[in-house]
């Protein structure tokens, strides 16, 4: 979710530090040299701020322009020369294309962990590992030797399940450094997952509820249908899911006991006149309804 000019404005402003405190809006204002006034407007989203003063933040809190117009995801752009940044041509292409969120892969390589997963990474190419694993598994290759010479008197399947022990002491440079990546990277994840869990495209709990809603429908439609024309089910599994929505959300008792009564008498109403039912089964109901009119009215001519 893209920030406005005015949430941008307002987190610099909660950012920027007078002697070490957090600035207010009447201190921050003194700074720009603007009444409090009038500056208070401009942290308000929809208020037009003018240019001069979006360069005069600029310049109090060190930004570029840019950044605060929402042109640029880069508060101070460095004056470096691209190539000073060692990269690729394919990698300078990779990051122009952004054909990922560019924003996580910025947290990514600026997160205090990182560096934990490049030097293992280094490592693992380097091989610097694979001597010391080379020397492990020669060992235990010939502790595997010494105990099939030791296992004489031993059955078959006693000499199996000792070897299947041995075996599965044997590393792998690749299984080591698999558990080893997922060590460096997994935290990071999680300070990411934790960070953006209120944004706008990340998951959402209330979305993924709704799937469950459907799931619940469609098991109770499934489970208790016993015809083409079965109102009853499908008002049954609405009333279901309603049920737990009602509850799901914390609405109260009374509330909710209220709610499905008038969602009861609802689907009676329209469910029984649906188009979506079968016409055939109306007319079933419709005749079954004369037939018992027809009947009172002969009983009372008697």
């Amino acid at each position: 979710m893209e920030l406005t000019i005015n949430e941008i404005i307002k987190d610099l402003r909660n950012d920027y530090k007078i002697d070490n405190v957090k600035a207010t809006q009447e201190k921050f204002a003194e700074k720009l040299g603007i009444p409090q006034s009038t500056y208070e407007t401009y942290e308000k989203d929809g208020t037009s701020v003018p240019i001069d003063t979006i360069v005069k933040i600029a310049k109090l809190c060190n930004v570029s322009t840019d950044y605060i117009l929402g042109l640029s995801e880069i508060k101070t752009p460095l004056n470096t020369d691209i190539n000073n940044l060692h990269l690729s041509n394919e990698a300078i292409k990779v990051l122009h294309e952004k054909k990922y969120n560019p924003v996580l892969f910025s947290e990514l390589i600026t997160h205090e962990k990182f560096i934990y997963f490049m030097l293992d990474l280094e490592i693992y190419i380097n091989s610097y590992v694979d001597e010391g694993l080379q020397y492990y598994n020669t060992y235990m290759d010939a502790a595997r030797f010494a105990l099939t010479l030791g296992l004489k008197e031993k059955t078959e399947e006693e000499i199996e399940e000792h070897l299947r022990e041995i075996n599965a002491i044997h590393m792998a440079q690749e299984d080591y450094f698999a558990t080893t990546f997922a060590k460096d990277i997994m935290p990071i994840a999680e300070d990411l997952k934790e960070k953006h869990k209120d944004s706008s495209s990340t998951s959402d709990p209330k979305r993924l509820k709704f799937t469950d809603y459907i799931k619940t429908f469609l098991y109770f439609i499934k489970k208790n249908k016993k015809g083409k024309d079965d109102y009853l089910t499908l008002k049954n599994a609405i009333v279901n899911v309603a049920d737990m929505a009602l509850e799901d959300n914390g609405i109260d008792k009374n509330i909710s006991k209220a709610t499905l009564e008038s969602t009861n008498k609802a689907l009676d109403n329209g469910l029984l006149n649906s188009p979506i039912l079968e016409p055939n089964a109306r007319k079933r109901r419709d005749n079954k309804n004369k037939r018992k009119r027809e009947k009172i009215r002969k009983e009372k001519n008697k």
